[in-house]
């Protein structure tokens, strides 16, 4: 591909961005990190151009973090990267999670690149070995085209 900028990081800085706008979002998380907090994790990208178009699809693992006392602050924090991905359109009545960007951002440009297609792989929620932390992990796959 003849772009700048390498797709699997321009769509990091994009879902940083996006992210840190409402929930805490550390790509190395301090020792000392209040919960909750989300980070985000492993990428894959491969090619899938055409004769007519230079394009990629990358996923992007998003986790969410918590050690409130059972599943609802993780589940809370992985409904509000849904809402922000414009993957949610069930309406927020607590104003918890307020929208910081249009419910669908297809055709959002990033870096020499445009997403034309996005949505949730899977999600799952784990508790971790020490009994307290609450572990959110979600998978999301973008189809995204040079500009």
């Amino acid at each position: 591909m003849s772009a700048s900028l390498d797709p699997g990081l321009a769509l990091q800085e994009l879902l940083y961005g996006l992210l840190s706008k409402t929930v805490t979002v550390y790509d190395a998380v301090p020792q000392n990190a209040s919960f909750p907090y989300v980070t985000i994790g492993d990428d894959t990208a491969v090619d899938w151009s055409t004769k007519t178009t230079v394009g990629m699809e990358v996923t992007a693992t998003i986790h969410s973090w918590s050690r409130y006392n059972g599943r609802k602050e993780v589940r809370e924090t992985m409904q509000a990267v849904m809402r922000l991905l414009g993957l949610d359109h069930v309406p927020d009545p607590s104003g918890v999670f307020p929208l910081t960007f249009p419910l669908r951002f297809r055709q959002q440009v990033i870096g020499t690149y445009r997403i034309v297609q996005h949505g949730l792989e899977f999600s799952q929620v784990l508790e971790e070995s020490d009994g307290i932390t609450r572990h959110g992990v979600q998978r999301f796959r973008f189809r995204i085209e040079e500009v």
